[in-house]
């Protein structure tokens, strides 16, 4: 089967190299960080893919509000695409004075929902 999407083409590499390494994150450009298998990435975007559509965002769009040290935007990038939902990043940034660029963006963009993880919800 020739993939004609971002998610057949990591489906098929969950079903044909499940441990496979699908992406690693360099902590401070040169340690090896927490990492995501392909069949790891597909199940926890499927996980929240689901939680998505039941939530009825499926056609609507998210903001994807994620620090830059890690892996969960890929899920939630990856959660968007399976479900049907516009995913727009939103990198966070490290220094609150430049929080307002990220709150201007998602008063523009008026997303029905914002992903990001635990320790940021409350600062966002």
């Amino acid at each position: 089967m020739n993939p004609s999407t971002l998610v057949e083409v990591l489906q098929q590499r969950a079903a044909d190299t499940p441990d496979g390494l699908a992406f690693l994150w360099l902590t401070d450009g040169e340690a090896e960080g927490p990492r995501l298998t392909w069949a790891g990435l597909n199940h926890r975007a499927r996980e929240l893919a689901v939680r998505l559509v039941a939530d009825g965002l499926q056609g609507r769009t998210a903001l994807l509000a994620f620090p830059e040290d890690g892996l969960d935007f890929l899920v939630a990038l990856f959660a968007c695409f399976h479900a049907g939902v516009v995913a727009i990043p939103a990198p966070v940034p490290r220094f609150s004075s430049r929080l307002q660029r990220l709150q201007a963006l998602a008063a523009d963009a008026d997303p029905a929902r914002v992903l990001t993880v635990g320790r940021l919800a409350a600062r966002l």
